[in-house]
C-alpha cells in the first residue's frame, strides 16, 4: 500500500515537473511575434515586422527585438520608413503591477535607419497616426542610440539631409549627437 501511494505521488508530481521542464526547454518567444507585430501596427497605422524576439523575465524585464522594420504608408514605394538591427526595451514589471505606472528604464536602438521622403505634391511617408494610449503615466529613463542614420529628402524644400545619430555619455548626462550633411534649396 505505501509503495502504491509513493508511485502515485511520484507520477502526480513528476509528470507536471517533466512538462514544465519540457516547456522551458522548448519555449520560443518568436511565437509572440505575430501578436506584437499586429499590436504595434495598429498603434501606429503602419506595417511592423520583427525577425526575432527575446525576453529575459524579471522585476525589470528586458525585451529585445531583432531586425525591426516599420513600413511606409499604403501605395508608397521605396525602402521601409524605419528599420533597426536591434531594439531593446526594459520594463519595470513590478511597478506596473503594484502601482499601475509604466516605467521604462531603457530604450536602446542599434543601427536604426530612417528614410523620410516628401514628394513634390506634398505627400510624405513620415506622418504617423498613433492610436489612443491608456490613461496611465509612462516614464522613460535612458535612451541609447548606436550607429543611427536618417536620410531625408524633402522635395518642396529641395532639401536632402543625411544625419548620423548616436548617444554619448552615461544615462544621467547622455547627449544625442548628430552629424549632418545637408543640401537645402539645392545648395550645401
Amino acid at each position: 500500500m505505501p509503495r502504491r501511494r509513493a508511485i502515485k505521488w511520484g507520477l502526480g508530481a513528476g509528470i507536471p515537473l517533466l512538462l514544465i521542464v519540457a516547456l522551458i526547454l522548448l519555449w520560443n518567444w518568436d511565437w509572440f511575434i505575430p501578436i506584437v507585430d499586429s499590436r504595434a501596427a495598429a498603434a501606429i497605422g503602419r506595417p511592423v515586422g520583427i525577425a526575432h524576439l527575446h525576453v529575459r523575465l524579471g522585476r525589470i524585464t528586458e525585451i529585445v527585438a531583432d531586425d525591426v522594420t516599420i513600413g511606409n504608408p499604403p501605395h508608397w514605394a521605396g525602402p521601409p520608413f524605419a528599420a533597426a538591427h536591434q531594439l531593446t526595451v526594459q520594463v519595470d514589471v513590478w511597478n506596473e503591477i503594484f502601482h499601475h505606472q509604466l516605467i521604462i528604464p531603457l530604450v536602446a536602438l542599434e543601427q536604426p535607419q530612417v528614410d523620410v521622403v516628401q514628394a513634390a505634391d506634398g505627400k510624405d511617408n513620415y506622418e504617423l497616426h498613433f492610436a489612443a494610449a491608456g490613461s496611465g503615466t509612462t516614464k522613460v529613463g535612458d535612451l541609447r542610440i548606436t550607429g543611427g542614420h536618417v536620410h531625408a529628402v524633402l522635395a518642396k524644400l529641395k532639401a536632402n539631409f543625411g544625419l548620423d545619430v548616436a548617444t554619448r555619455g552615461e544615462a544621467s548626462q547622455a547627449q544625442i549627437v548628430v552629424e549632418a550633411h545637408v543640401t537645402y534649396n539645392d545648395a550645401p
